[in-house]
C-alpha cells in the first residue's frame, strides 16, 4: 500500500491497535516497527545524516501518534540506533512521560519559556540509551513557538543524540505543529482509516510538500481486515 506525494510513492507500514511495545509482549507490532526503523536507517545513510530527527504526526487527533512515537523510540534504543531521544511536542495532550513512568515537568514547554541548558530538562528512562524530553508544565499559549528557538534547540539536540523522535500534535488541533515539523529531517504520517479519508490525507501531504516538509513514510494504525482469518491466509 502506498500514499502518494508530489515527488514519489511513500511506503506504508500497516499496524493493528496501538500498544506501547515493551520486550516481546507485542511481537507482530514490534516486527512492523523494526522494519520501519530499518528503512529510516537506510534513509539516514542515503542522505549522509549525522543524526536522524523524525516527527510523527497525523491530520486527525486520536490516531495513535503518541503511542507509536514512544514505541518507535523504545525499539530504536533496543536495536542499537545510538543514543535516542523522544520529544513530546503535544503539550495539550502529553503522554510520553506516563508511558515511561517519568514526570511531565520540567520539559519542552519549560525550556522554551525560560531557556538554559536543555540537559536540565531531559529525563532518563529505565532504558540506558533512551532519554525523554517531556511536554513540560508551561501553558502552551504562553510559548508562541518561536522558530529561532526551535532551530537552536534541535541543532543542539542533534549534537547529543543519534536518533530523535518527535511526537507532533495533529495538524487539526494545534496550528504550531507546522513550525515544529520544519525543523526535522522528515515526517511519518500516522493514518487511522476510521478517522481519515484518502482525499484528506493526500491534501495534507501535498500541503506539507509545498512548504518543503518531507513526508518519508506512513503508518496505517488500528487497521482491521474485514476478511475472515481463513480467507486472509490465501490472500
Amino acid at each position: 500500500m502506498t500514499i502518494t506525494t508530489p515527488n514519489t510513492n511513500t511506503d506504508m507500514i500497516v499496524l493493528g491497535r496501538p500498544t506501547l511495545i515493551k520486550g516481546a509482549r507485542s511481537v507482530k507490532e514490534a516486527n512492523a516497527i523494526d522494519a520501519m526503523l530499518l528503512r529510516l536507517r537506510s534513509y539516514q545513510n542515503d542522505r549522509h545524516l549525522g543524526s536522524l530527527c523524525i516527527g510523527l504526526t497525523s491530520c486527525r487527533a486520536r490516531s495513535g501518534v503518541s503511542t507509536l512515537a514512544s514505541s518507535s523510540a523504545l525499539r530504536a534504543s533496543l536495536l542499537g540506533m545510538g543514543k535516542v531521544l523522544l520529544v513530546d511536542g503535544d503539550m495539550l495532550h502529553p503522554v510520553a512521560h506516563r508511558n515511561f513512568g517519568l514526570s511531565r515537568e520540567p520539559g519542552l514547554a519549560d525550556f522554551l519559556s525560560t531557556g538554559g541548558d536543555v540537559t536540565d530538562f531531559i529525563q532518563k528512562s529505565k532504558d540506558r540509551d533512551l532519554d525523554v524530553l517531556s511536554a513540560g508544565s508551561a501553558e502552551f499559549e504562553d510559548i508562541g513557538f518561536a522558530t529561532n528557538a526551535l532551530q537552536s534547540l534541535f541543532a543542539d539536540l542533534r549534537t547529543r543524540y543519534q536518533t530523535i523522535f518527535v511526537d507532533i500534535p495533529s495538524f487539526d488541533s494545534v496550528g504550531n505543529s507546522f513550525f515544529m515539523a520544519t525543523q526535522l529531517d522528515g515526517l511519518l504520517m500516522v493514518l487511522d482509516p476510521r478517522l481519515t479519508r484518502e482525499r484528506e490525507s493526500q491534501q495534507f501531504i501535498h500541503f506539507l510538500a509545498e512548504n518543503k516538509v518531507e513526508v518519508i513514510g506512513g503508518i496505517m494504525n488500528r487497521y482491521q481486515s474485514v476478511l475472515p482469518k481463513w480467507i486472509r491466509r490465501w490472500v
